[in-house]
């Protein structure tokens, strides 16, 4: 006698693969010849969804450019003209509402860059409008650049 496990059936009894490959044919030759004579979206859905799609971009463009354009990260220094923030790679002059600004610590600060005429010399002037968050001190060698 041969073991259970390994025989092989011969049945032609379907399978639920089967049955649902047969549903799907079944319903797909429902649709064609039911009479259907349009097939894919209309002029109005098509310009409906082009409008969605603007509209979400534009949303997502607005709130990327308000999060992270106009904030700058970097540790407050002393500087020739009042405090500077040192960042990376850029020294900033600060102006505006500076007040709350200490010396030697790193923050996080939102506002806009002045724009520099031709004949101007020395650091980018930034135009503080708010202070965004206060890390506290500056790593050590960071305040003293």
């Amino acid at each position: 006698m041969q073991d259970p496990a390994c025989e092989t059936s011969n049945s032609l009894a379907p399978r639920k693969g089967n049955r649902l490959g047969i549903a799907v044919f079944g319903a797909v030759t429902v649709l064609f010849c039911s009479g259907a004579t349009q097939c894919g979206p209309t002029g109005g859905e098509v310009a409906g969804a082009a409008v969605g799609i603007g509209a979400g971009i534009a949303v997502i463009v607005v709130v990327a450019v308000n999060a992270t354009h106009h904030s700058i990260t970097g540790c407050v220094v002393s500087g020739p003209n009042g405090p500077e923030l040192q960042t990376s790679n850029r020294r900033y002059a600060l102006e505006g509402d500076a007040a709350s600004i200490q010396v030697g610590d790193r923050v996080k600060i939102s506002g806009s860059r002045v724009k520099r005429t031709k004949d101007q010399t020395g650091d980018q002037v930034y135009r503080v409008e708010k202070l965004r968050k206060d890390y506290g001190p500056c790593p050590m060698g960071k305040s003293a650049s």
